[in-house]
Formats: C-alpha cells, structure tokens, sequence
C-alpha cells in the first residue's frame, strides 16, 4: 500500500498542474540539405505550347537558382572539365518564371500592350562576380521586407530615425550583344469583343547559359549607409541568372491561353546550344568582327558547322562552308537570306586534339 502511495505521489509531481503547460518537445533543427530536398524543382517547359493550366508551368526563380549554382573551379580541375560541368548543369532546358507587367487594352489597334524595362548590372554585382559584360538586367521580382527602426547619429551628433529594410532582387541577365538596355513595349491582339473579360499575365521564359570563368548564376550583397537626407539602412541581396535565350510570353490568365510570344534580344538559332559565353571581345576584333560575339564548346569543329549549315539551310538561307584540313585550324560558315540583306558569319577555331572549338557569330543587316 505504501508503494503504491509513493508511486501516485511520483506520478501526480510530474504531472502538470493547471494553467502549467506540458513540457515542450524539441526537434532537431534540420539541416540545409534537407532544406532543400523540400523546396520545388524547377520544371522545364515545353516552347510549343499554345494552352496551358495556370500555375502548371511556372517555376520558382529560387529553385532554378539554386539548381543552376555551380561550385568553383576546384584547385585540381582543369579548364575543360569546369566548363564541361558547367555546359552539364545548364543543360538545354527553358524555364518559365512570372514577371508582372502593367498591361493596357488600346481599342482601335484591338491589341493589349505592356512595357518591359531593362537596365545595366549594378556596380557592385560587376565587381563582387567579376562580370564585365554590357548585358542588360530585366528585373523578374523585388520584394522587400522591414526590419524596424532606430535612433541613429552622424559625426557632428545629429539624430535622427533610421529604418531598416531587406530586399531581394531576382533578375536575368540577357548576354548577348543584339540586347541593349532598352524600354521595350510589346503588343498582343486580342479581339474588341474578348478584351473585356481577358486578363493579362506574362511570363518570362528562358534558357539559362554559362558564362566564361564565373557560370550560369551571380549573387552580390550590398549595405546602403543612412544619411540625413535618406535616413535607411537597407542590406539588399541580386541574385542573377545568365541567359542566352529569352522570350516574353502574353497570356490570359482566366483561360491559359497564350496570347503572344515575342523574342528579348538574340534569335535563339544564333547561339550553340551548351556553349560557354566569352567575355574576352578582344578577340572577335582580332578575327575582324567587332560585333561579334564569342562562345565555347567542347564539341568538335565539325559537329558545330553541321549544327549552323543545318540551321541556316532550313531558314532558306543560302550557306557557304570552308573547312579546315584534318579539322584542325579555322573553319567558316557564311550565309545570306534569299534577298542578299543580311549576313551571318560564323568563324570556327581548334586547336586539334581535345581542344575547345571557339565560335566567332556576328550578323549584319
């Protein structure tokens, strides 16, 4: 019996008493790689569509970050490998993400129409990734957060409220030379009729590209200091994706039909698919196109001519190719539209072996 008291007396001093919560149970905090096995994939998209269920093919701007971000070239990696693992992790895929545009119905063209801004890489962004390119930055999404405020004082002693405040800037950077920084308004025809109960939403739709010697995404961090006149603190974070390809997609977005799609910048056909953007213009000069721009590829020279004769000959385009002995030199590719106004060139070096193949392209109207 006085056991049995005993462990009553034990059972009701653990017990809670009332109004005194039960002991919380703590779980180990997860790690970031298990973190990320639960942040979405992004998914690829399919460039042919013309219907679409809304919210099936978007992807978030982070996972593709995230899934693109390659590690530095390690101490023992060559060359050739990094690139070979950056053309790998790139892959051929296009990815859709979300931009919101302020689209207006102009009734007596019977089209909606909305304008895209572009602008330079920031200054500290160039400088913390090392990017020297002139491409210009669309802006998919900025957000930003408060954090607070606080009294804050300069040199002389005056005083005044600081606000603090985060933000986040996802952009892509569309590297190549035909995309200049520009304020851009697109149109999409849509009938009077229809106009009405249409609602516009775009998307952006991308390729992502590796860049010479820094890869296929860029981050930067960057800390405003409060003055009187601006009394904010604001720590911002850019986080950038390179891109070779890039079109504007129209649709509605009551019934997913896609309205319109319209090229940013370079016609995708122009670039080597997995090729290595090079930023060294030096070079185009030296081969006697200035406005060219340069790419690498670990596949051969003739693997790359096959790809733009095939190309070209398809868009009717009238095509002459030199080839180099033992495929070993420099190879060239010209080819003229039907009425002789534009010229595309395409100048090919190799060194032999299992040297890259470097691509000069430089068209003219």
């Amino acid at each position: 019996m006085v056991r049995c008291s005993a462990f009553v007396a034990i059972l009701l001093f653990l017990a809670p008493t009332a109004g005194q919560a039960a002991p919380t149970k703590h779980r180990a905090k997860a790690t970031s790689r298990e973190v990320e096995k639960l942040l979405p994939s992004p998914r690829p998209i399919n460039l042919s569509l013309t219907f679409f269920q809304p919210g099936s093919v978007e992807s978030d701007f982070g996972a593709i970050f995230r899934a693109k971000t390659v590690a530095a070239k390690g101490e023992f990696e060559t060359s050739d490998q990094f690139n070979k693992r950056l053309a790998a992790i790139a892959g051929t895929d296009y990815y859709a993400v979300p931009i919101e545009l302020a689209a207006r119905y102009d009734a007596d063209r019977a089209r909606f129409e909305a304008s895209a801004i572009t602008a330079p890489l920031q200054d500290h962004t160039a400088l913390a990734t090392g990017y020297s390119g002139a491409d210009p930055v669309l802006v998919l999404r900025d957000s930003g957060k408060y954090l607070g405020e606080y009294v804050g004082a300069n040199a002389f002693g005056a005083k005044s409220v600081v606000t603090k405040e985060s933000k986040i800037e996802n952009a892509i950077v569309l590297a190549h030379p035909d995309a200049e920084n520009m304020i851009s308004t697109f149109s999409f025809p849509v009938p009077l009729e229809r106009a009405k109960t249409t609602k516009m939403a775009f998307l952006v739709v991308f390729q992502p590209q590796p860049v010479e010697g820094i890869g296929i995404t860029a981050s930067a961090e960057s800390l405003s200091t409060p003055t009187r006149d601006e009394p904010y603190e604001i720590r911002k974070i850019d986080k950038y994706i390179f891109v070779g390809d890039a079109i504007l997609w129209g649709y509605d977005k009551a019934t997913g039909e896609i309205l319109g799609k319209v090229q940013l910048g370079q016609p995708s056909f122009m670039r080597y698919p997995r090729a290595t953007i090079v930023l060294d213009r030096l070079k185009a000069i030296e081969r006697g196109m200035p406005n060219g721009q340069l790419y690498s590829t670990p596949d051969s020279m003739d693997k790359v001519l096959e790809y733009y004769e095939s190309r070209l000959r398809t868009d009717k385009h009238m095509v002459r190719v030199s080839r180099p002995k033992d495929g070993v030199g420099i190879g060239t590719l010209t080819a003229e539209n039907q009425e002789g106004k534009a010229t595309i060139r395409v100048v090919l070096t190799n060194g032999g072996g299992n040297a890259h193949t470097g691509i000069v392209i430089e068209e003219k109207h």
